[in-house]
C-alpha cells in the first residue's frame, strides 16, 4: 500500500514539473530568448474594456431616461413660507410633472407628454425664445402658491389628525381609485403605467399619482379642520351686526324690469336719438304703472301687466304674479339698485324707476329687518328629472315628479316612519348630491340659504320635530323631515359664518403672499418635457419680458 502511495506521489511530480516547463517554453522565443510583450495585445484588451463600459453607460443612461429615476429623484423646487418659519417642501419633476398635465388639460392642449402635446409645448409664444411650454410653466409656479401654501401649512399643523373613521373612508375613496385607473388601462389594452405615463410622463407611478391624490382629499378634510376650529366670540359677532346691519337685514320689496324691443334681423342699429327716446317711453311706462299701483286700484304684477307689450310676458305676471315679489338680503341684492333700497330712510311703499342697459326698472319698497328665527335642521329627499331616467319628457313631468314624490313618502309612512327610516330612503332615492350621502341631513340652516318653498315649510308656526311633507321648488319635488330648531339665531349663524370665513380666507392670502418657490436649474428641466437629453441641459426658462410703458 505504502509503495503504491509513493508511485503517484511521483507521477503528480512529475507531470506538474512537465507543466511548468512548458510555460516557461511559451515565454521564449524560436531562439530561446524571452518573448516581447505585444503592444497590440494590449490595444485590444484596452478597447474590448473601453466598449464594454460605453455599453454599460449606454445602458444605464437608457434605464434612467425609460424609467424616469431623475425625474423622480432630482429637485425641481424647494417651497418655503415666511409665515411658516422652518417648514419647507421639495418637490421632484415627477410631482411637478402630474400638476402640468393637469394644467394643459385646463388649458385644452390635451395630455401633456404625447408626441403631439410636445410639438405644441415647443412652439414659441411670442416669436422669440420662450415657448409655450415656458408660459405653462410659469404659469403652473404661480397657481401652485395658492395651493401649495396650504398643503405646506397642513403638513405642518400639528392639531390636523384624521380620525380612524376618517382615514379609513380616505384609504377606501383611494383604493377604489386606483382599481379604477387599473380597469380603465385594462380597457384599453395597456398597463396603468403607460397610461400615467402619457399623462404625466415618465417618472410617476401608480403609488405616487396615489399619493397626490391622498394630499387632494387630506386638503379637502383640513379646510373642513379650519372650519370646525376657527372660532369666532359673540362680541365679535355683535360687533359685525352693528357695523353691518344694512347689508345683513332682509329686504322684502317687488321688482319688475320693462326692456325695450329686440332689434329683428334685417333691422339697423337705433342711433343714440332714438335710443334715448325708447329709453325714456320705458321710463314713462314704468312711471305710470308704479302710479297705477300706488293708487291701490292694482297688484303690483297686475300695474306691471297694464304697461307690458310684450304679451307672452303679461301672460306670465298674470299666471304668477308672486314672480315679482322678491325677499333678499343685503349682500346678494342687484348693484343696479342695491343703494336705493339699503337707504336708512326708506319708508314701506316708497317705490322708484331705476334705468339699466336697454332696460328700466321699477321698484317698490316693503321692509328691511333682521330675522327673528332660530336656524332649524332638515332632512329632505329631492325628486328632479333623473328620477324618471329616460322617461323624463312630456307636458305632466311635474305630476310624475309629484306622484313619484308621493310614493316614497307612502313608502316612510309604512314603515318605521323614524328620522333613521327616512334617512335610509334619503340615501337610497335622493337626487342631491350634497346630501344624499349623510340622509339628506342639512344642520343648523339658517334664514336665506334655502330656496322659499324649502325654508317656508321649514319655519312654518305650526312645524314640530318629526312632521313630514311635500314641496316644489325650481329643483324638483322635495320630500321633507323637520328634525327641529336649533338654539342659535339665525341672524348669528349667518354672521359668525361669515367672520369665519373671512377669517380663514385672511390666513389663507397671508399665506399665499408668504409663499416662495425656489427653482432647482436642473430639475426644472425635466417639468414638461419627454426628451431626456432636452430636459438635461434645459435649465430654468428665460423671466418673461415685462412690458413697458411709455410716458
Amino acid at each position: 500500500m505504502a509503495k503504491k502511495t509513493t508511485e503517484q506521489s511521483d507521477w503528480k511530480a512529475k507531470v506538474e514539473r512537465a507543466e511548468r516547463k512548458q510555460r516557461l517554453a511559451n515565454l521564449k522565443d524560436s531562439a530561446g530568448k524571452k518573448k516581447k510583450i505585444s503592444t497590440k495585445s494590449i490595444a485590444s484588451r484596452i478597447v474590448t474594456i473601453v466598449i464594454v463600459v460605453a455599453l454599460l453607460l449606454v445602458a444605464a443612461v437608457w434605464a434612467i431616461a425609460r424609467f424616469g429615476i431623475l425625474q423622480r429623484h432630482l429637485p425641481a423646487i424647494t417651497i418655503t413660507n415666511s409665515e411658516l418659519p422652518g417648514a419647507s417642501m421639495k418637490m421632484s419633476p415627477a410631482d411637478l410633472n402630474v400638476e402640468f398635465g393637469n394644467l394643459t388639460m385646463q388649458v385644452q392642449l390635451g395630455y401633456a407628454f404625447t408626441d403631439e402635446a410636445q410639438d405644441v409645448l415647443d412652439r414659441s409664444s411670442t416669436g422669440g425664445e420662450r415657448t409655450v411650454r415656458d408660459d405653462l410653466t410659469d404659469m403652473l409656479l404661480e397657481q401652485m402658491k395658492t395651493t401649495y401654501a396650504m398643503v405646506l401649512a397642513m403638513n405642518n399643523d400639528d392639531t390636523f389628525v384624521l380620525s380612524e373613521e376618517k382615514q379609513t373612508e380616505l384609504d377606501e375613496t383611494i383604493d377604489s381609485f386606483e382599481k379604477d385607473l387599473a380597469r380603465g388601462a385594462q380597457e384599453q389594452g395597456v398597463g396603468a403605467g403607460v397610461i400615467l405615463n402619457s399623462y404625466f410622463g415618465p417618472g410617476v407611478s401608480s403609488s405616487r399619482y396615489m399619493n397626490f391624490v391622498r394630499q387632494s382629499l387630506l386638503l379637502q378634510e383640513y379646510n373642513q379642520h379650519l372650519a370646525d376650529t376657527t372660532e369666532v366670540s359673540a362680541a365679535e359677532i355683535e360687533e359685525y351686526k352693528a357695523e353691518n346691519a344694512a347689508v345683513l337685514k332682509n329686504y322684502d320689496y317687488s321688482y319688475y324690469m320693462f326692456r325695450l324691443p329686440e332689434i329683428e334681423d334685417g333691422e339697423e342699429d337705433r342711433t343714440d336719438a332714438e335710443y334715448d327716446a325708447a329709453m325714456l317711453a320705458l321710463a314713462e311706462d314704468a312711471n305710470a304703472a308704479l302710479e297705477l299701483y300706488r293708487s291701490g286700484e292694482k297688484e303690483f304684477a297686475e300695474a306691471m301687466a297694464e304697461y307690458e307689450e310684450d304679451e307672452s310676458r303679461v301672460e306670465t305676471l298674470l299666471e304668477n304674479p308672486d314672480s315679482v315679489n322678491l325677499k333678499l338680503q343685503g349682500d346678494r341684492l342687484s348693484a343696479t339698485y342695491k343703494d336705493w333700497l339699503i337707504d336708512e330712510e326708506r319708508e314701506a311703499g316708497d317705490t322708484t324707476v331705476v334705468e339699466s342697459e336697454g332696460s328700466v326698472i321699477a321698484l317698490a319698497f316693503h321692509s328691511a329687518e333682521l330675522e327673528e328665527y332660530n336656524v332649524y335642521s332638515v332632512r329632505h329627499i329631492l325628486i328632479d328629472n333623473s328620477a324618471l331616467g329616460d322617461d323624463a319628457t312630456g307636458d305632466d313631468l311635474d305630476e310624475r315628479l309629484e306622484a313619484r314624490a308621493k310614493e316614497i313618502l307612502a313608502e316612510f309612512e309604512a314603515g318605521e316612519k323614524t328620522e333613521d327610516a327616512f334617512a335610509e330612503l334619503a340615501s337610497k332615492y335622493s337626487s342631491d348630491m350634497g346630501s344624499v350621502e349623510n340622509g339628506g341631513l342639512y344642520e343648523d340652516v339658517p334664514y336665506g340659504m334655502m330656496v322659499s318653498a324649502f325654508q317656508d315649510w321649514s319655519l312654518d308656526d305650526a312645524r314640530k320635530a318629526g312632521d313630514t311633507g311635500i314641496v316644489k321648488s325650481s329643483h324638483g319635488q322635495h320630500i321633507m323631515y323637520f328634525v327641529g330648531l336649533g338654539e342659535s339665531k339665525s341672524i348669528d349663524k349667518r354672521v359668525e359664518t361669515t367672520l369665519m370665513t373671512k377669517k380663514i380666507t385672511d390666513w389663507s392670502e397671508s399665506l399665499v403672499e408668504g409663499a416662495e418657490i425656489e427653482v432647482h436649474d436642473l430639475g426644472i428641466g425635466f417639468v414638461g418635457r419627454t426628451s431626456f437629453f432636452q430636459s438635461l441641459f434645459a435649465g430654468a426658462p428665460e423671466p418673461a419680458e415685462t412690458p413697458t410703458t411709455e410716458d
